[in-house]
């Protein structure tokens, strides 16, 4: 079976079930779709800082341009940025711009240049239409380049209109008629490239800039010659970004097993990204492996979102390691095609690729160990692991008690003993920085409170030092909602607390003395909460031990079973996921 990020099913027959939740779909190694550039914020923030900037200016009589000049300014350089980017938007503010620029060279006398606007709302109409139905299928279509014969034709029409301009201006007198006509015949004829989604519409756009240039400084229209000065480098920075865009996907294919992903897979990856359009990354997956195939399938595609990432069960498809031709096949039908170019460190790529008919390129491995070593001693080879690999494997030990029993000092102590990190209670924070002291306090927060402490723990296990502390569980939150509003937790909060399990669990006792902090429930609340601790451990398949005595005594008791903890290191062949509880979804007794 193969498991990917939509529902269809592939060329070869083999079924596409799902997709992991992080991945884009049929975009270039950007991130974007492929062609485009994304309109970035610190663009627009840009562009936004010169509008203001100029139409500032202008009012205050700061800058000699009328208001009108300064708008079709603004207004075109809108236009050709949005152009460069493939976006839509830069018809609708084209044509805006062509109704500020007739009115300008209307009053210039250029008269040509103010038909060329006319009909440039006429092409910029028809453009937007062929931006949004003229690719197959009515959609947007992709960059192109010209055919030689539609070339041909457009250079004739160029030329002619250029000399059919030029006659006509002397005789009404233009202020500069060959010039005049030539810029209108050649930003005609860009126009037409531009609407059609050419690549050549640049280079004409290029050779009228730098007519127009000296053209509007002759002129006496300083503003309009600096913007097409800037419309020149706009459109070098167009025929980059379009000639890139106009060239054939290049598709590549990363293979492996990725049990578990560590920094070498991620260095595959990413020369994969970088010399291929679209890369697909095949997990490969059996029942025997030591971490489940979805879990790497999920980690995959958060560490490397540019990146499409596919589940092949193995067993489904009867799919033997050694069977190039069988992966061959299975390779081609995800997708949909063979591949350009496939990604591997070792000698199999040689034949894979061949089977395809593909290029193979062999990447230089980039870390001393392989994934072999870390499934025999992860903790060892943390620093292989990215976060949210690494989270997995670290081990958790969670510190819980009742109130002022010493829970913060006791995590604390020991994450400086075994130079790590650790979670602090996000109960506590939210009841004193995240609420109204004087509100009743409501199911809801506790779920949100749950699930925030369990997040919290999660990132931090990522950058943990092979063990993390946690001062309380998520089954603290239930105990505090019995206690504050004299009820059972609702079963999100018991479900949490349930899914999140942990290696070891230390119970701080209760002759820590008591220090009331304003918020604190003491008395018999106290004695009901360490009780439920107590009782819930015993019904649980965890390690756990009850710490007592001063500071440094309960230090070294609870340090001798992390280090029995960290100690036991031993080969594993299955899957080990985190361990769970048996308990069920068990409500806690009201009043703790």
């Amino acid at each position: 079976m193969v498991l990917d990020c939509e529902s269809k099913t592939s060329s070869a027959g083999f079924l596409i079930a799902r997709r992991a939740r992080f991945g884009p779909n049929q975009n270039n190694k950007k991130g974007a779709p492929h062609g485009r550039s994304p309109l970035r914020r610190s663009d627009v923030l840009a562009c936004l800082a010169a509008s203001l900037a100029l139409v500032g200016g202008s009012l205050s009589g700061v800058l000699p341009f009328s208001q009108t000049e300064v708008f079709g300014f603004l207004t075109g350089g809108l236009s050709v940025w949005l152009v460069v980017k493939q976006s839509i938007w830069t018809w609708p503010v084209g044509i805006a711009n062509n109704v500020l620029f007739i009115v300008l060279f209307w009053r210039a006398r250029l008269f040509a240049d103010m038909g060329l606007q006319w009909g440039y709302v006429a092409i910029s109409l028809a453009g937007w239409w062929y931006w949004l139905r003229g690719g197959a299928g009515r959609t947007m279509p992709r960059v192109g380049r010209v055919r030689v014969p539609e070339a041909a034709a457009v250079a004739i029409a160029v030329a002619l209109l250029t000399a059919l301009l030029t006659a006509y201006l002397r005789g009404i007198d233009d202020a500069a008629p060959l010039l005049d006509a030539l810029t209108t015949a050649l930003s005609l004829g860009a126009m037409y490239l531009m609407a059609r989604k050419l690549v050549e519409n640049w280079w004409l756009w290029i050779v009228a800039d730098l007519v127009y240039i000296p053209l509007y400084v002759w002129k006496d229209l300083a503003l309009t010659g600096l913007l097409y000065g800037v419309f020149l480098g706009m459109c070098l920075v167009g025929l980059r970004d379009w000639r890139r865009a106009s060239e054939p996907k290049r598709f590549g294919a990363v293979i492996g097993k990725f049990d578990p992903p560590h920094r070498g897979h991620l260095q595959l990856v990413d020369t994969a990204l970088a010399q291929t359009d679209e890369v697909t990354v095949i997990v490969c997956a059996r029942r025997s492996d030591f971490v489940p195939g979805d879990e790497r399938l999920e980690w995959l595609a958060q560490l490397r979102p540019q990146a499409r990432v596919v589940l092949v069960d193995q067993e489904r498809l009867g799919l033997a390691d050694g069977d190039t031709a069988a992966w061959a096949d299975v390779t081609i039908g995800v997708f949909g095609r063979p591949p350009d170019v496939v990604f591997t460190g070792e000698d199999y790529g040689d034949a894979w690729a061949e089977a395809m008919g593909a290029r193979h390129v062999r990447v230089a491995k980039a870390v001393p160990v392989c994934a072999t070593d870390i499934r025999l001693d992860p903790l060892a080879h943390l620093e292989m692991l990215p976060p949210p690999v690494r989270a997995r494997f670290v081990k958790r030990v969670a510190i819980v008690g009742a109130e002022s029993t010493g829970k913060s000092t006791l995590a604390a102590d020991l994450a400086e003993r075994f130079e790590t990190i650790w979670a602090p209670e996000y109960g506590r924070v939210y009841s004193e920085v995240g609420r109204d002291a004087d509100a009743p306090w409501a199911s809801p927060e506790f779920e949100q409170i749950a699930r925030v402490h369990r997040w919290y723990e999660d990132f931090l296990a990522g950058y943990a030092n092979r063990v993390l502390f946690c001062d309380t569980d998520p089954f603290t939150t239930a105990v505090f909602h019995a206690a504050y509003l004299d009820e059972p937790a609702p079963a999100a909060v018991l479900a949490l607390a349930d899914e999140h399990a942990y290696d070891l669990f230390i119970v701080c006792d209760l002759e820590t003395p008591f220090v009331q902090d304003g918020g604190r429930m003491a008395g018999d609340v106290r004695g009901r909460m360490h009780d439920a601790y107590l009782a819930r451990l015993r019904t649980a398949d965890v390690h756990s031990l009850e710490v007592s005595g001063t500071r440094s005594q309960r230090l070294e008791r609870a340090a001798a079973a992390v280090e029995e903890l960290l100690a036991d290191v031993q080969p594993r062949t299955a899957p080990r996921r985190r361990p769970r509880r048996r308990s069920a979804n068990r409500p806690v007794p009201a009043g703790g």
